[in-house]
């Protein structure tokens, strides 16, 4: 039995460094092992309660899967959002086996705890001879001073 779905968002930790694959046809591939761990606050212990993890694998292709790989470590609290897909199978054993992965449009990692600079790449005429697009100068957007009203 397979499931596929509309745009899905998971939100976890990397559980391995991102692995970036180049493919026979030069088709950039990267491969992240997410880990969401669900919990909750339970009354009766006064206490954070956590849940088994649910992991999940996601693939990255083209230009995001080499910004993800450049940009991302084991570790990192990311934002995963993409279709979901459950595949079964047999193992020579004969023991059934079934995986959810997701086919990523983006990925990104979490502020709620971290900070990040952005940079944008240039796309099209901009890519070196690697197929790999160069950054540019400049940040998306440079930092703004903001003064306390106070």
């Amino acid at each position: 039995m397979a499931f596929s779905s509309a745009n899905t968002t998971i939100i976890g930790n990397l559980t391995r460094a991102p692995e970036i694959k180049i493919l026979a046809n030069g088709t950039v591939m990267c491969k992240l092992g997410v880990a969401v761990n669900t919990g909750y606050f339970s009354k009766q212990k006064n206490e954070w309660v956590d849940n088994e993890p649910s992991f999940f694998n996601v693939t990255c292709w083209r230009d995001l899967a080499e910004h993800v790989a450049e940009s991302l470590a084991s570790g990192m609290k990311v934002i995963c959002i993409g279709q979901m897909e459950q595949r079964s199978w047999e193992t020579p054993e004969g023991d059934k086996r079934s995986v959810i992965e997701m086919t990523a449009d983006e990925v990104s990692p979490s502020l709620q705890r971290a900070t990040a600079v952005v940079t944008r790449v240039s796309t099209g005429s901009g890519a070196s001879p690697a197929g790999r697009n160069t950054p540019n100068t400049a940040p998306a957007s440079a930092p703004v001073p903001v003064e306390e009203p106070f």
